[in-house]
């Protein structure tokens, strides 16, 4: 009676299991929620350096299929996944064969008919009972957005490394906005946060240009705003920001204190150099050009007359003028007139300024610089 017991007993159980599917099969739509990574697809790895996730809530999907956003409806009944809808914006991405890895991770979603949730790892399976996509749970990101209200950072890297070594990215927060430096032009706008969530949905730039910016700077700025307009979580560890994108980059920042405002008053300098299409030019003999920046007002000679005008400094940026000069004219040393004229030129046309030790360079937009030493 004992074994006919328990082989009724195995009976059942065995006709439970086939009749809700494997355990690890029978999942229910709660094990589905969360945000996922994708680690293969039909199998295979994806193409370095590309990402694919998704995020499953409230029967309404989403996410990054490695150029474009997509998204839609889906059902579940017991272990049965129906993706109801599927719309997919239409950008062109350009790296080899990110598109096409595109279209084959869409053409799957729309054979999955089953999934499977086993601890960290989600399947979603076609008919046939094959994975075709296997994803890892994302880790989630939490923080109360009153933590970010006040507080400046500085990039320390993008996707693991650093964007640049000799630039400043930055990012602060107020109440009701947030401001940035992006290497070299400043930028601003709102955000909204919330228990881990983030976004930027608007970003401007405060200048409409960066002096002397090359196309590897544009590239270096591009990259870095454009990850934070696809930013979708936050979270402070070990007194670190960390911005994960939509599209699965990660931004590291650590905190950021300006440094004390720099300011020129009280330095007097005497020139060495002009530089101009890159050749670079000294004084001419029995010459002496000098600056001096006292109490707002710039000043000295310029060879042969005598100059001064207002300065500003902010922000990093320095202008000089509009310059009044005197109206002598220095018959030697020859060229002393036309060299004054170019030194005026260009100083009246900076807009940076590099102070190292006991040497100072001027810059202009277009490129010309005046160096000086200490006087």
């Amino acid at each position: 009676m004992k074994i006919k017991f328990l082989l009724l007993v195995f009976i059942a159980v065995a006709m439970m299991l086939t009749a809700c599917g494997d355990f690890k099969t029978a999942g229910r739509a709660a094990d589905l929620e969360g945000e996922w990574t994708l680690l293969t697809l039909n199998g295979a790895s994806l193409l370095a350096d590309s990402t694919i996730n998704s995020a499953f809530a409230d029967e309404q999907f989403s996410g990054f299929s490695g150029c474009n956003s997509y998204g839609g409806s889906y059902t579940v009944k017991g272990s049965t996944l129906d993706f109801e809808e599927l719309a997919v914006t239409a950008m062109a991405c350009f790296k080899e064969g990110v598109m096409e890895q595109e279209q084959a991770y869409t053409s799957a979603l729309s054979n999955v008919t089953k999934f499977r949730v086993d601890g960290d790892r989600l399947e979603l399976l076609d008919k046939s009972g094959t994975t075709i996509l296997l994803y890892a749970r994302q880790e989630p990101f939490t923080g109360d957005p009153a933590a970010l209200v006040g507080t400046a950072w500085q990039l320390l890297t993008l996707d693991g490394s650093p964007l640049d070594e000799t630039l400043s990215f930055t990012l602060a927060f107020a109440e009701n906005g947030y401001n940035g430096l992006a290497g070299c032009r400043h930028f601003e706008g709102n955000y909204q946060a919330g228990d881990g969530e983030i976004q930027f949905p608007s970003i401007a730039m405060v200048e409409l240009d960066c002096p002397g910016a090359d196309d590897a700077y544009w590239s270096k700025e591009g990259r870095f705003t454009d990850a934070l307009t696809w930013a979708r979580h936050w979270r402070i560890v070990d007194d670190q920001l960390e911005i994960r994108t939509e599209r699965g980059e990660v931004l590291v920042f650590a905190p950021y204190t300006p440094a004390p405002e720099v300011t020129l008053d009280g330095t007097a300098w005497s020139l060495t150099a002009i530089i101009e299409d890159g050749a670079t030019a000294t004084p001419l003999s029995d010459t002496e050009i000098t600056l001096s920046f006292e109490d707002g007002q710039a000043s000295g000679s310029a060879g042969c007359n005598s100059y001064f005008g207002p300065y500003t400094l902010e922000d990093g940026e320095l202008h000089i003028g509009p310059v009044a000069i005197t109206e002598m004219f220095c018959m030697s040393p020859e060229g002393v007139m036309e060299q004054e004229t170019r030194f005026a030129d260009i100083l009246t046309n900076v807009t940076l300024f590099e102070w190292d030790a006991d040497q100072l360079t001027l810059k202009a937009a277009d490129g010309r610089e005046l160096v000086f030493a200490v006087l």
